[in-house]
């Protein structure tokens, strides 16, 4: 009887472990799917924003030259220094707002959400198998 028994729960279980390492390897396959269109989406963006950000730096850069001086020429009672002052204290102010903005959009960046659903189902499903 205990024969019949280990003849008939021993394929059972290989077929258990069997589907358990498919699945697992299934499972690691689509993250490092996931992975990397992540980050190839994620190098395209830094590009763009690569470059974006040098032509935006030499142009802004030119414009608060000519804001400052511009500022010291319309108000000859302010100093040149002092209209220098009030170009990057606005700067700084725009610059800690920016930051602000791209600081909350990166706490909502999600990564490998279907890889992350999915362990968690096969955790579910292999606790119920076993």
């Amino acid at each position: 009887m205990l024969s019949e028994l280990k003849e008939e729960v021993t394929p059972l279980l290989r077929g258990i472990v069997a589907d358990t390492q498919t699945l697992l390897r299934q499972e690691v396959a689509l993250a490092r799917c996931e992975v990397r269109e992540d980050l190839k989406a994620a190098s395209q963006v830094a590009a763009g924003a690569a470059v974006g950000a040098v032509v935006a730096t030499m142009a802004g850069l030119l414009l608060c030259l000519a804001l400052a001086q511009y500022i010291s020429w319309s108000f000859p009672e302010i100093p040149l220094w002092g209209s220098y002052l009030s170009v990057g204290l606005g700067l700084g102010v725009t610059a800690a707002a920016l930051l602000a903005n791209v600081r909350r959009e990166a706490r909502e960046l999600e990564v490998a959400p279907q890889t992350i659903n999915s362990l968690k189902e096969n955790a579910k499903w292999i606790a119920q198998t076993l």
